[in-house]
């Protein structure tokens, strides 16, 4: 059952420490944190090395030994050393790589994984089915979280256990993070009301909070999620909002703006900015 809400108490904390992590000359803007868009019009990654001329409409990335993956509106295509494979994928979808797999929803409405072989060649191997209107996360193949839209209802996959929620209204747009802490997902969604819908799952529990009372108008993808805390961006500082308490704590990081993307890894965060990348904490 989820959690019931109390009234949250906000805590205001001075003087965090930041430093840069990233910042170039060259940086026309940051995409992540491995590849930015540099003044010449190329897609640099940072850890190979190696840029690619970049193209509207074509979001390029590279799994872990150096394959090329070109994610268009409504295919994939993975460039491996033994030729290229191109997938239909459902039109406008997010793709994600975890190490040398390509996670992807098909034209066909299933999540699809492609593994790019030592040997160059690549395979294809469906998962499971999802709805039209759908979304996804992969952290490995043992944690995978589908959010099945149908209409106001949610129906969420969470690695074979599947979660029925109501809610108001359509939804617009959202994100999901995991935590690894707790092996925990939250799933945040706004909807056409500008309501914002957060609800954390566990694969055993199941539903374990939901809120709608989180009043957020940017944008819900550059949250993160570690040991039970949500972290937000906001003008000049993170707020960090405890479910379990409920309570919320207000970090003061004058690098950091509504816009600016978030990753926590171990005790510090990452800030992903348009222009820079800082370490915090």
């Amino acid at each position: 059952m989820a959690k019931e809400e109390k009234t949250s108490a906000i805590k205001r904390v001075e003087n965090v420490p930041v430093r840069v992590l990233f910042s170039s000359p060259d940086v026309r803007v940051v995409i992540d944190t491995d590849r930015y868009l540099d003044k010449k019009g190329n897609i640099v990654f940072r850890e190979s090395g190696r840029s690619i001329p970049a193209e509207d409409g074509i979001d390029y990335q590279m799994t872990k030994n150096g394959t090329l993956v070109k994610n268009h509106d409504d295919t994939v295509r993975v460039k491996a050393k033994a030729g290229c494979m191109t997938t239909s994928k459902a039109p406008g979808t997010p793709i994600f790589i975890v190490d040398n797999s390509v996670y992807v929803v098909s034209g066909s409405l299933a999540l699809v994984k492609i593994d790019v072989m030592d040997d160059g060649n690549a395979c294809e191997t469906a998962i499971k089915r999802v709805s039209r209107d759908s979304s996804f996360h992969v952290v490995d193949d043992g944690n995978i979280i589908v959010c099945n839209l149908y209409g106001s209802r949610k129906v969420v996959d969470v690695s074979g256990k599947v979660i029925v929620m109501e809610s108001s209204g359509t939804v617009t747009n959202g994100s999901i993070r995991f935590d690894p802490v707790n092996s925990w997902w939250m799933l945040a969604t706004r909807n056409d009301a500008g309501v914002v819908d957060v609800c954390i799952v566990d694969r055993s529990a199941g539903l374990i909070y939901r809120t709608d009372k989180i009043d957020y108008k940017h944008s819900l993808e550059t949250w993160a999620f570690h040991n039970g805390f949500i972290y937000m961006p906001m003008a000049g500082s993170i707020a960090r909002f405890d479910f379990r308490a409920p309570a919320v704590k207000e970090f003061k990081v004058p690098v950091v703006d509504w816009d600016t993307a978030l990753v926590k890894t171990g005790g510090k965060i990452v800030a992903i900015g348009n222009k820079e990348i800082h370490e915090i904490g």
